[in-house]
């Protein structure tokens, strides 16, 4: 993902401008070799297990790669389809404990970055953007992510009113490792500092 960028950030040699497209080229062929016939993603070369936050983050990669001329919009098709049938059936999950159901951590910012993915592609899911938008318990991640997506689709109005009061410092509201979205407090952070950029 770093090295889409890397041409315009530093100042390469002929060779390392050569080594970086070759790798993001490498990246693509292997990301459609691993693509299913759902338009998902298997979490492993050959596996027929899919990730939610693999399929998010693959596709965030493929449109920017996209956007710097890469030729990916066969991949992207297939994932888009998928992408939307996911967010329009989402659901958060929950599991019984002593107080009765509780919701499963991290399933609503798994739904807001599929939902700013579908935005950034061009193809927004705004039924299931609005029904994430009404729901009570919204982690802060998943507000900010959320607040990406309609800034993406021009509703910054929206976007703003959503982390309206959120501390942009304030990007993590996990104290241990989130094993679900492969998630740091930096990685967090710059998350919001792309919203905030939006």
């Amino acid at each position: 993902f770093p090295q889409l960028f890397l041409p315009s950030l530093c100042n390469l040699t002929t060779q390392e401008t050569t080594d970086c497209e070759t790798n993001v080229k490498n990246t693509i062929k292997k990301l459609e070799q691993m693509q299913m016939s759902d338009g998902s993603v298997s979490y492993w070369m050959g596996g027929n297990y899919t990730y939610d936050w693999v399929n998010n983050y693959v596709g965030d990669f493929m449109i920017t790669a996209q956007s710097k001329g890469y030729n990916v919009s066969s991949f992207l098709s297939a994932w888009n389809k998928y992408q939307t049938k996911k967010a329009t059936e989402w659901v958060w999950k929950t599991y019984n404990n002593a107080n009765g159901k509780k919701k499963i951590s991290g399933e609503d910012f798994i739904q807001a970055y599929r939902l700013y993915t579908l935005a950034a592609y061009g193809k927004p899911a705004k039924g299931a953007m609005n029904r994430l938008k009404e729901e009570k318990e919204l982690s802060i991640r998943a507000k900010w992510r959320l607040a990406g997506a309609y800034a993406l689709i021009g509703d910054k109005k929206t976007a703003k009113k959503i982390v309206d009061g959120i501390a942009a410092t304030n990007a993590s509201d996990y104290s241990q490792r989130d094993y679900e979205t492969f998630g740091s407090q930096l990685r967090d952070e710059a998350m919001v500092m792309e919203v905030m950029l939006l």
